[in-house]
């Protein structure tokens, strides 16, 4: 199955905060968890490089600072718009980079049936988990 890297820090960041009694659904949970490890690994690693050639960390370490109307602003080494162009063109092709996954699937009324606690933004971001 084809994602996105986007999809898989989504997906894998989701699993990671679903929560069941179920033992079916903690071994699925498990095993997806397992099949996209790497994949959110490379993503992290990528970006911690970006970030690192790009950009410079505040006094706290910090290489952005959400500002309180939700926007994020980087600290970039250079402030000229050419460079802010070049790193948000990196970021854009990492995230949006294609990689081959074949996550464990489980049916949907068997997740929803057991003691789950997913939010509704947690449930999109794992759809294409589902099997209808």
């Amino acid at each position: 199955m084809k994602f996105t890297l986007n999809e898989v820090f989504h997906v894998y960041s989701a699993l990671r905060q679903i929560k069941s009694s179920a033992f079916k659904v903690n071994y699925w949970i498990s095993r997806n968890l397992k099949i996209f490890e790497d994949s959110y690994s490379f993503i992290f690693a990528e970006r911690e490089k970006l970030y690192q050639e790009y950009l410079f960390p505040d006094e706290s370490g910090n290489y952005f600072e959400i500002l309180e109307n939700g926007d994020v602003k980087f600290h970039l080494k250079e402030s000229t718009d050419a460079y802010a162009k070049r790193f948000s063109d990196k970021m854009e092709e990492l995230f949006h980079t294609d990689c081959e996954l074949e996550p464990y699937r489980i049916d949907a009324a068997a997740l929803f049936d057991s003691d789950l606690s997913v939010s509704l933004d947690q449930t999109i971001q794992i759809e294409r988990l589902l099997k209808n």
